[in-house]
């Protein structure tokens, strides 16, 4: 390398950093509007659960879980762009909601940016989950059309 190459690369990146500081704080993690009770997020929720973590997978094909999207705003009508993490959850008690089997599918973002929520295969966890989503999509709303499929996010009760 020479020396008249390495004001450059200082000059990239502090650039960089200058670009990376000044960008919305909201695009950096997920924001939640104040917590909401039990009893407000039971009543929202379409299916409120305890569970074990079976089985994870990351894909942006919505459509082979019955998921469909509807444009709110001026969004494009294929959201398969948008990769969702999509766990397949043991039930071992259901408080709210109907299922046709004793395992479900929950739908969450990649990451906390997206308000989605890492689950950990074996894990146990309390699920509230609806059967439509809007947080995750700004210009979209996404519906699952699968009785045994379900959004959640970090701006849910949903804990471990």
């Amino acid at each position: 390398m020479r020396l008249t190459e390495i004001p450059i690369i200082k000059l990239a990146i502090a650039l960089g950093l200058f670009f990376a500081l000044i960008q919305p704080q909201s695009s950096f993690a997920c924001t939640c509007e104040g917590e909401a009770s039990v009893s407000d997020m039971v009543k929202h929720a379409d299916i409120v659960c305890t569970g074990r973590i079976i089985a994870k997978k990351i894909t942006a094909d919505l459509l082979p879980y019955g998921i469909k999207t509807t444009v709110v705003k001026n969004a494009s009508e294929n959201m398969s762009f948008m990769p969702m993490a999509v766990y397949t959850i043991k039930v071992d008690k259901l408080y709210k909601g109907k299922t046709s089997s004793d395992t479900v599918t929950i739908l969450t973002g990649v990451n906390g940016a997206g308000c989605g929520i890492r689950f950990g295969i074996g894990e146990e966890w309390i699920i509230y989950a609806t059967s439509n989503e809007e947080t995750l999509f700004e210009d979209s709303k996404c519906i699952s059309t699968n009785k045994k499929v379900y959004f959640t996010h970090s701006c849910t009760r949903t804990t471990a």
